[in-house]
C-alpha cells in the first residue's frame, strides 16, 4: 500500500530522530493510572423509560475488555450545514465552550460551502471569518480539527449531474485542504446522503442515482486531492450501515464500506450510527471484512435524532446512548468515536429558544450527557497520555511525527 522505494528526506530522518530520542521519556511519563478499570465507565442512568432499559441491557453484549483506547471528538453542529449560514458567531463559540469544557480530542465542524461558493456575496467575508475563528479556537485550545464534507446548501435546491457534482466535490474538498490543513478530513460525508438518503432514487443534490462504483471512483479522486493539498491529512469516509445480510436497508453502503478499504488514498473507513438497529448492522459489516483492513471509526453518533424527538426522557437515553457507545466502540475496536448533536450537551435537541438572550441561557446548562461525555474523555485521556498515538498532534512531537513519511507510513500500516 505505501511506496518504500522513494528515498527518506532529510526532514523525515530528523523527525524519526526526535521521535526516537524522546520516545523512552514519553513512555516513562506514562500516566494511565492504575486505579481506573472497566467499573469507571460512565454509568448508566437508572430512568425506566424503554430505550435506556434496551441499553443497559445491550451493555452486556458489548463488554469493553479495558480502557477506551480511542480517540474521542465532537462536532460543533452550530458550525454545520444551514446553522453554520444562520447562528451567530457568539453561539457557535459558547456551544464550543461546551464541547472543549468536556475535553474531547478532537472538534469536527461541517462548513456549508456557500460562503467560499459565492464570494460576491454581502455575507460571505463575515462567514468565512466565522469559520476561521472557529479553527482558531479549536487549534488554540489544543485540539486536532476535523472537517467534514458539508456541500452547499445551494446544492439542494440546484442539483447537479453527476459529472459536474463530482467537479465540484474535488474542487471543493481541496480548498478547504488547502485553507485549514485539518489533522482529519471525512472527505465523504455518506453517499446515500447527498443523494437524498438514497442510493435508488434521483434526489438530494444530484439529478441522477450514481452507482458503487461511480462513487467509488470520486472517492480516490477527492481523498487523493486533499491529500496533495494537505499531505498530514487523515482522509475519511463514512456510510449510514447497510444490511450486512444484503437485506433492503442500504446494501449499497455495505458494499462501499467493504470496497473502500482497498482504495489506498482513504486512511479511515467510518460509520455514522444513530439507534440500536446500526449498531447490529455495523457489526455484520465488519464480520464480512476479510484480510487486512484499514482503521475504523464512528464518525457521528447520538441517539437519533434530536429534531424528531419532543419526550422528556430523552435527555437519559441520549446519556445511557453514550455510555453504551464508549463500550461498544472499545469492544470492536474502533479508534475513534465523534459524537454530532451535541447542542444536546446543553438543552434537549427538539427545544428551540425564543430568543437569543433565552438561547443563550440554555448554552449555560448542563445535561446528563454532557456529564457521560466528560467521563469518557477522561478515561480515553488517560489512555492517550500513555500511548503516543499516531493521529495525535497536540505536542511538538507529535505534530512532527504526524507530519512526517514515517508518521503516515506508519498509520497506513497499523491493523484494524
Amino acid at each position: 500500500m505505501v511506496d518504500r522505494t522513494q528515498p527518506v528526506l532529510a526532514r523525515d530522518l530528523l523527525a524519526i530522530s526526535a521521535f526516537a530520542l524522546l520516545l523512552p521519556a514519553v513512555a516513562s511519563g506514562a500516566r494511565v493510572d492504575p486505579s481506573l478499570s472497566e467499573s469507571d465507565y460512565p454509568d448508566f442512568s437508572g430512568d425506566l423509560n424503554i430505550l435506556s432499559r434496551t441499553l443497559r441491557q445491550m451493555a452486556d453484549r458489548y463488554q469493553p475488555g479495558g480502557l477506551p483506547e480511542f480517540l474521542l471528538g465532537g462536532d460543533l453542529d452550530y458550525q454545520s450545514h444551514r446553522a453554520s449560514l444562520e447562528v451567530p458567531l457568539e453561539m457557535r463559540v459558547k456551544l464550543l465552550d461546551a464541547i472543549l469544557e468536556a475535553d474531547p480530542d478532537i472538534v469536527r465542524v461541517t462548513p456549508s460551502y456557500e460562503p467560499w461558493l459565492f464570494p460576491e456575496w454581502n455575507a460571505s467575508d463575515e462567514l468565512r471569518g466565522y469559520m476561521d475563528r472557529i479553527v482558531e479556537l479549536t487549534r488554540g485550545a489544543g485540539k486536532g480539527l476535523m472537517i467534514a464534507d458539508g456541500a452547499a446548501e445551494y446544492y439542494w435546491e440546484n442539483r447537479l449531474d453527476w459529472e459536474s457534482f463530482s467537479d465540484a466535490f474535488v474542487s471543493r474538498v481541496t480548498d478547504l485542504a488547502t485553507r485549514y490543513e485539518p489533522e482529519y478530513y471525512v472527505v465523504v460525508k455518506e453517499p446515500a446522503w447527498y443523494n437524498g438518503l438514497s442510493w435508488s432514487e434521483p434526489g438530494g443534490m444530484l439529478l441522477s442515482s450514481p452507482t458503487v462504483s461511480d462513487w467509488l471512483e470520486l472517492t480516490d479522486r477527492a481523498c487523493s486531492a486533499v491529500k496533495r493539498a494537505s499531505q498530514g491529512t487523515v482522509t475519511m469516509v463514512a456510510v449510514i450501515p447497510g444490511d450486512a445480510s444484503g437485506g433492503d436497508h442500504f446494501p449499497e453502503s455495505r458494499e462501499y464500506f467493504i470496497a473502500a478499504h482497498g482504495i489506498e488514498s482513504v486512511d479511515v473507513v467510518g460509520v455514522d450510527v444513530y439507534s440500536v438497529a446500526d449498531l447490529l448492522r455495523v457489526e455484520g459489516m465488519l464480520d464480512s471484512l476479510t484480510g487486512e483492513g484499514k482503521p475504523h471509526w464512528i464518525l457521528e453518533t447520538w441517539e437519533g435524532h434530536p429534531d424528531t424527538q419532543d419526550e422528556g426522557w430523552r435527555v437519559w437515553s441520549h446519556a445511557d446512548w453514550l455510555a453504551l457507545v464508549s463500550r461498544y466502540a472499545q469492544n470492536l475496536a474502533f479508534e475513534g468515536v465523534v459524537t454530532f448533536y451535541n447542542r444536546c450537551l446543553c438543552y434537549a435537541g427538539s427545544e428551540r429558544p425564543g430568543s437569543f438572550q433565552e438561547w443563550d441561557e440554555w448554552l449555560e446548562n448542563r445535561t446528563p450527557a454532557f456529564e457521560v461525555l466528560e467521563v469518557i474523555a477522561e478515561l480515553t485521556s488517560e489512555v492517550s497520555e500513555g500511548w503516543l498515538l499516531p493521529t495525535l498532534a497536540f505536542s511538538a512531537v507529535s505534530l512532527l511525527f504526524l507530519k512526517s513519511r514515517f508518521a503516515r507510513d506508519n498509520y497506513h500500516d497499523r491493523e484494524p
